[in-house]
């Protein structure tokens, strides 16, 4: 089956930009006193997220290997979990500061910078994976076949 490369590059914009507004508005939240912005700011970023999933993350598994698809998302599911025992381990340790020392806002500045850098490799190995494995990128045949039963429909 051919695959459009416009699609895959959709999906990609889909994965990579809501990357790049999280780590802008990390670092904004690192360095904004102002409770309201600071609000908006994380609804913001916690919305974005949600967009990467429309760009068809939920999937690659089954795009990287058919065969052995619930074996890798395993994988990725056990680094997704170990980042959720690790990161409140992390915080707790850069943030642990007595709430009128001046050193606690500073260490919250730097929480808050390491979110953004990590968020920034996050869009690179993405952009990396694209540049140097577009093939993988591509979906699926059999998921190919079920977009055209979509457009038939319409």
């Amino acid at each position: 089956a051919v695959v459009s490369t416009q699609s895959t590059g959709v999906r990609l914009c889909f994965m990579t930009i809501p990357q790049i507004i999280r780590a802008v508005l990390y670092i904004g939240i690192a360095y904004i006193s102002n409770k309201w912005a600071v609000a908006s700011m994380v609804i913001t970023t916690l919305t974005t997220w949600g967009t990467i999933f429309s760009g068809s993350i939920v999937t690659v598994n089954f795009e990287i290997d058919p065969k052995n698809a619930p074996i890798t998302l395993a994988v990725i599911n056990g680094v997704g979990q170990l980042c959720g025992f690790i990161v409140p381990l992390l915080r707790a340790a850069i943030t642990n500061v007595e709430k009128h020392l001046p050193l606690y806002k500073e260490r919250w500045q730097q929480f808050y910078c390491l979110t953004a850098i990590t968020s920034t490799i996050a869009m690179m190995a993405i952009l990396l994976g694209m540049q140097l494995r577009p093939n993988e990128w591509k979906k699926h045949s059999s998921l190919l076949a079920e977009e055209t039963v979509k457009k038939e429909v319409k």
